[in-house]
């Protein structure tokens, strides 16, 4: 018994120092991590969504993804040719300045922009203003790039106005 406490001390004497280093070292790195944690914790609770804010952005993603259909029923509209159908699309102030009748609506734009079938379309979004590039049918022009664009604006009724 008295070898054992003698090896103990011996072994205490020998590698304390080294012990209590590690041993602090130890404590500190467990308090840095807790300091760490609780920092992000705040920072985590200030950066998240309430759920009001979740609910206006779903909102916003909806009203988008719906305002792209009725542009992209719009540009099918006036690639097939249903022209009454695209022009009812059209806002008042659309029709009452630019294209009075639908004979204007169809000579100065269904006859401009999609004289050749429009084989696909690409819409972008800038501020409020949907810039849509028209591809023509490749077999027919040649070209596989966008040849044509037009800008439109939804009001809030979903009623389409064109800018260019």
């Amino acid at each position: 018994m008295q070898m054992f406490r003698r090896k103990i001390r011996l072994f205490f004497v020998q590698y304390g120092r080294l012990l209590i280093f590690i041993i602090g070292a130890i404590v500190i790195f467990i308090y840095l991590l807790k300091g760490l944690n609780s920092y992000y914790k705040e920072t985590y609770i200030k950066n998240e969504i309430t759920p009001e804010e979740r609910i206006a952005i779903e909102q916003e993603e909806q009203d988008e993804e719906q305002s792209e259909k009725n542009i992209s029923q719009f540009i099918d509209n006036c690639n097939s040719e249903k022209i009454q159908e695209a022009y009812n699309m059209l806002t008042d102030e659309c029709k009452n300045e630019k294209y009075k009748t639908i004979n204007e609506f169809k000579n100065n734009y269904i006859n401009l922009l999609f004289n050749i079938k429009i084989c696909e379309y690409k819409i972008e979004k800038e501020n409020e203003i949907y810039i849509v590039n028209l591809t023509e049918d490749m077999l027919i022009t040649g070209k596989t790039e966008s040849t044509k664009h037009t800008k439109l604006r939804l009001n809030s009724n979903k009623k389409i106005n064109i800018i260019n």
